[in-house]
């Protein structure tokens, strides 16, 4: 990667300009809030802009945009809702070489891959840095000859894109993603960690996204579980629950044990059963008596699972590019710090 890297930037070096042409990798971003200090500013070579700067700027100069233009089509007065649509956009212009020669086609190729994988660095940097429901569906590579259009592993169904979730006859909603430039710069330093402790935390964060895309209440409960038990169980095959509460505690330095005990109640019920017949935990975490049992499960995930889920993770990270330890070793190091603090009393 490092060699192809370096033959690319000498390319450029000492090719012409007429031997590139730009392209444009676009990915239109739903649920998002766009502060106005972060609007067309360079992001690290990334830009957010609105969907009317695509409509006024690119217009005629990006080959077959249909789909893009529908996903980020501005909604009027009487029209019909059908599908999300994202307002904003993030977009990274981009520098191909001319010509059709498998060589070239390669090069040009690798060039979107090396992009695709920084941004999905980047969204995940994004989900575990600050609360927010942002999601993607499809990604775009345009320019005024080609259109490429994919989606990344991290994508998630247009159906199932929506901040809201009925619950009979009410509606609750996931909040939308705040974006702002400050937020920018620790979101980025934060993609730095994110991507130099990947290889060995991929497996946790792999299901901290998949929650993003799990469309019920059932699958997010059990994906959050499924992180805690890759990072603070991830030596463990017996009194799991137990070690949950110490460990995560501990970690998280508060007394959480009623939350993971509850969360793992539940957890146990719907693996067991296909569903929750016993709700008497959950109802001490949010005694409100004004609360039906599925709400009390909404905002049992949103305010409690997925904020301890993110800060766990967050932990780790730190913990491993300290000590490169393997997750196991991370784990297991904090019975240690439990029993110090036991020594210590």
């Amino acid at each position: 990667m490092i060699m192809f890297f370096i033959a690319i930037v000498i390319g450029k070096e000492t090719m012409s300009s007429d031997e590139f042409y730009k392209s444009y990798f676009i990915v239109p971003l739903y649920n998002v809030s766009v502060n106005k200090d972060i609007i067309n500013e360079d992001l690290k070579g990334y830009k957010i802009v609105t969907n009317d700067f695509i409509f006024q700027n690119l217009n005629g100069k990006l080959f077959n945009p249909e789909d893009l233009y529908e996903d980020i089509k501005k909604p009027f007065a009487g029209m019909l809702y059908k599908r999300p649509l994202a307002k904003y956009v993030l977009i990274k212009e981009l520098d191909l070489f001319q010509g059709y020669d498998k060589e070239i086609s390669d090069r040009n190729q690798s060039i979107r891959d090396n992009v695709a994988e920084d941004f999905s660095f980047l969204l995940t940097a994004m989900r575990l840095k600050y609360t927010g429901n942002i999601q993607v569906n499809r990604v775009y590579a345009l320019a005024d000859k080609e259109h490429c259009s994919f989606n990344l592993p991290l994508s998630t169904e247009l159906s199932f894109i929506d901040r809201v979730f009925y619950i009979d006859t009410k509606m609750f909603w996931w909040d939308e993603y705040e974006l702002s430039l400050d937020m920018w710069k620790n979101i980025w330093e934060y993609k730095n960690k994110i991507s130099e402790s990947a290889s060995a935390l991929w497996l946790p964060i792999s299901y901290f996204m998949s929650y993003y895309s799990a469309v019920n209440l059932t699958e997010k409960i059990i994906k959050l579980c499924t992180v805690w038990e890759t990072t603070l169980l991830n030596d463990r095959k017996s009194e799991l629950q137990y070690c949950l509460m110490v460990r995560g505690s501990s970690l998280l330095k508060k007394d959480l044990s009623l939350i993971f005990k509850t969360a793992y109640d539940l957890r146990s019920q719907l693996l067991h059963s296909g569903n929750v017949t016993n709700f008497s935990l959950l109802r001490k975490v949010i005694s409100d008596s004004t609360k039906n049992d599925i709400e009390r499960l909404f905002l049992f995930i949103k305010e409690y699972m997925e904020p301890i889920t993110r800060e766990i993770l967050e932990k780790f990270i730190k913990n491993y590019l300290e000590t490169q330890k393997s997750l196991e070793k991370i784990a297991q190091s904090l019975d240690k710090s439990v029993f110090q603090k036991l020594a210590e009393k």
